[in-house]
């Protein structure tokens, strides 16, 4: 495992500045900031964090601009550049690389396919990335294995995870059944079959659902989901849909601990923070198999609610299930450390 250093390296002072070979750029969202209400200035940051946790030899700056990257590069004087998602044009990064010969730039990808062809602008991007002699980063080995074929910059390089996990933990059985399907709201999240097999699975074991989620963060098409949850809702009065704030990385781990299960049975993936984190709170999980790290044991169909619910049934109250699923997490982390660390010294 790499070394980890949990101080926060935008303030670093000039010795610990030289010691910087990589630098991550990270876009600050207002938009991310207004949704949540949490210090992360964007979605990435959490898994931003964490890599620079593990590699002490990388750290990451804040930049809206290009000339903000230039004076960052200036500073740290790196290596290598990562840019953190698809926000800079190829074509913006050219001259950098005139000023900068020496450093190396990539585009760290955090989509697979599937969400990235929703996104008009992704493949022009990755093109004009590609043809300046850019390197593109995904996280996705479905996504790698699509590109790999038509250029050698094209690298796959999967999520750390290095958050402490705690100890296995069962909810008392009352008459509630805690549901959480946590995450941003958007189509192929596949919330709403989730819904509908929880509020299933509920009316069979005679018991109050209550179905929690985040519904101040939407996106590509969110809106009428969460519009449609509601009014599922509706329909069953009895049932309780509770949208909890966003929250930081700590305290959202020892929320997820309350439910009895936490769904995250999405039609597509890249790697899945949120199914991370309830798994590292040791907490039971019912997920699709795009989740590639997560055991098949907890693998449900996503379009069909009849396979969810059999899988909340086997995973509530099974802390060997729970076991397993932080084990192959902790390997699949140990495993992405080395790719990264194979990248770093190349």
């Amino acid at each position: 495992m790499l070394k980890v250093n949990r101080r926060p390296r935008p303030s670093l002072n000039q010795q610990q500045r030289e010691k910087i070979k990589e630098l991550l750029i990270e876009k600050p969202h207002q938009r991310f900031q207004g949704q949540t209400g949490t210090r992360q200035k964007s979605g990435l940051n959490h898994c931003i964090q964490m890599l620079c946790k593990a590699a002490e030899s990388m750290s990451y700056v804040s930049c809206d601009t290009v000339n903000q990257i230039k004076d960052a590069i200036q500073t740290y004087k790196p290596k290598k550049v990562i840019i953190q998602a698809l926000w800079v044009r190829g074509e913006g990064l050219k001259p950098l690389k005139s000023l900068f010969p020496d450093v190396e730039f990539y585009c760290h990808i955090h989509s697979n396919i599937p969400f990235l062809s929703i996104e008009g602008h992704a493949y022009k991007f990755i093109d004009t990335y590609l043809k300046n002699g850019f390197g593109v980063i995904f996280n996705s080995i479905h996504a790698y294995r699509c590109f790999r074929d038509f250029n050698s910059k094209v690298y796959y390089l999967p999520n750390v995870y290095n958050e402490p996990f705690l100890d296995p933990f069962i909810k008392e059985e009352d008459e509630f059944l805690d549901v959480g399907c946590f995450g941003s709201i958007r189509p192929m999240k596949n919330q709403i079959i989730q819904a509908l097999a929880s509020i299933n699975l509920a009316n069979r074991m005679g018991k109050t659902l209550r179905f929690h989620t985040n519904f101040k963060r939407s996106e590509a098409g969110g809106e009428p989901i969460i519009l449609n949850i509601q009014q599922i809702f509706s329909m069953f009065p009895k049932h309780k849909l509770i949208s909890q704030p966003w929250m930081e990385p700590s305290n959202f781990i020892q929320s997820v601990r309350k439910m009895d299960v936490n769904l995250q049975v999405s039609m597509t993936e890249s790697f899945n923070v949120v199914a991370a984190d309830c798994v590292a709170a040791g907490s039971p999980i019912v997920v699709s198999n795009e989740i590639e790290w997560a055991s098949p044991k907890s693998y449900a169909k996503t379009n069909d609610p009849e396979s969810i619910i059999f899988k909340m049934k086997e995973a509530i109250g099974n802390k060997e299930l729970i076991l397993e699923n932080q084990k192959l997490l902790k390997d699949f982390d140990k495993m992405a450390s080395n790719e990264w660390r194979k990248f770093i010294n190349a």
